[in-house]
């Protein structure tokens, strides 16, 4: 057996006396990474955009599925692998500690492409709250950093109180999905719902893999649970079962949202409406939604902009949210590294799991500067580069730890059989390890064509330039933790497996 198939010991700091997650916590955080409305915001409207397929749903539903294959393997190596390094900790089990260090390099530089385009939602809602509000547009730059300073003083309070926080602003987030989507089927298009946007013959106008794609890389944060192994009373049951729930709430949304403004326009007329809000729109400052121009026809006209102000506030505050739930899968992860003596002592928590300073901060400052880079260029392609790009990084460390979850099943000498047993934990692996790496490979030869139509500053390069670079740091990462520490690198942990 080589040496990269082995990982050092697992972070020895004492579990907490009273873990405070169970599964419906658990589920909060996951869930809460990309907020309900945020996410009808930007993946419905970015979907029926750039995707052009009339039953856009039916795709979040394929995509949902597929999805949940990839967290069937995941999930099962989290039964049984309980350690605080998440997707680094699995992918090093299963295939060594260099694929574990390059994929976790991917994956916070995606991460961080990520966070940016949320602060970039944060400045354009915060602006546009200022005109409605006070007659005054507030430059992005200001709602950018006002949404980075609330989403790290939230992630900064003890785990209980942020969980309380986020339960409030769930209810927020549900108050506004479930108004918005009662509305559309209250006045649906033609005087009757139609599920015209499920019907499987639709699939075939548009780019159905672009829009697949799309849809695939919103889902990100919901891998994040195994970063919290600590933090559960029971992760082995914890933390698949809340994943599983993290990905099958978030396509429900998706699913129930997108078939619902797609009734109130009518199936066909949502792509048309979609594409002719952006298509006028190639900066930042004057990017519109989708979902108002929807709303707009759904309120009378003396409610329009009191309807704007409530979802926008809504908006806001989803995103804040958004931002603290990823910041503190972040800075955990990134915690684990330094414990496990790859990243700087600075980074590791001692005696507890909360994250220290240095890796609550690095995370979002480089994601702060990345907006701050894309606000001032105020250019709409910019921003959908970082969020194209963040995502197909997601999904290729996905694909990574699908592969390290077949590779590490079929090591193991496992006495359960069946579907639920070690067969069912390859098989789900394999095809989610296959699903991801079709839709990473195709993204990042097609999205990047469709960006130019969004903005004029973003090379179609870019998306495989930025993961070359972070796949090239990771290396290089590995090149200097096995100069430093040559022993430790031999070191096997086995404490962390049940």
């Amino acid at each position: 057996m080589s040496a990269d198939t082995h990982v050092i010991a697992p972070v020895t700091h004492r579990r907490p006396a009273r873990p405070p997650l169970g599964i419906r916590h658990l589920t909060l955080l996951l869930v809460m990474t990309h907020a309900p409305l945020l996410l009808v915001w930007s993946t419905v409207s970015g979907s029926y955009q750039i995707g052009g397929v009339v039953a856009t749903p039916l795709v979040f539903l394929i995509a949902g599925l597929l999805m949940l294959l990839v967290a069937l393997g995941y999930g099962g190596m989290a039964r049984r692998i309980q350690h605080r390094g998440g997707v680094y900790a699995f992918i090093a089990h299963g295939l060594g500690r260099t694929p574990a260090l390059t994929a976790s390099a991917v994956l916070i530089a995606s991460y961080v492409s990520v966070t940016a385009v949320v602060l970039i939602y944060s400045g354009q809602s915060f602006a546009q709250l200022g005109v409605l509000l006070l007659g005054w547009e507030p430059p992005l730059v200001t709602g950018a950093i006002a949404g980075a300073a609330l989403a790290a003083g939230l992630a900064a309070l003890p785990l209980r109180i942020l969980l309380r926080v986020l339960s409030g602003l769930a209810v927020v987030q549900l108050a506004a999905i479930g108004w918005l989507d009662v509305t559309a089927l209250r006045q649906p298009a033609g005087g009757g719902v139609t599920t015209a946007s499920l019907d499987p013959g639709w699939l075939l106008t548009g780019s159905f893999g672009l829009a697949l794609c799309l849809s695939m890389t919103s889902y990100i944060g919901s891998e994040t649970g195994g970063t919290y192994s600590r933090d559960v009373a029971r992760p082995e049951r914890t933390v698949p079962i809340a994943t599983l729930l993290g990905y099958g709430l978030t396509t429900v949304v998706l699913v129930f949202s997108g078939w619902a403004l797609s009734s109130a326009t009518g199936a066909e007329q949502a792509v048309l409406l979609a594409q002719l809000s952006a298509a006028d729109t190639k900066g930042l400052s004057d990017t519109t939604s989708f979902v108002l121009a929807v709303v707009n026809g759904l309120v009378a006209p003396e409610h329009r902009e009191v309807t704007a102000e409530l979802l926008l506030g809504a908006l806001f505050l989803g995103i804040v949210s958004s931002m603290a739930a990823l910041h503190s899968g972040l800075s955990r992860q990134l915690s684990a590294l330094g414990a496990e003596g790859v990243l700087p002592r600075g980074f590791a928590a001692r005696g507890s799991s909360t994250p220290t300073l240095p890796a609550r901060a690095t995370g979002l400052t480089l994601s702060t500067v990345a907006a701050l880079v894309a606000i001032l260029t105020d250019d709409r392609g910019v921003g959908l580069a970082l969020a194209v790009t963040g995502g197909l990084g997601v999904l290729a460390v996905l694909c990574l730890a699908s592969l390290a979850a077949a590779a590490w099943f079929l090591r193991r000498d496992d006495v359960e059989s069946g579907f639920f047993g070690w067969e069912g934990q390859v098989a789900a692996a394999t095809v989610g390890a296959i699903v991801t790496a079709c839709v990473f490979v195709f993204g990042c030869f097609r999205l990047p064509e469709v960006l130019g139509a969004f903005g004029d500053g973003v090379p179609g390069w870019f998306p495989l330039a930025y993961l070359g670079a972070a796949l090239g740091a990771g290396l290089v990462w590995v090149a200097i933790v096995r100069t430093a520490r040559p022993d430790g690198w031999l070191d096997v942990g086995r404490r962390d497996i049940r």
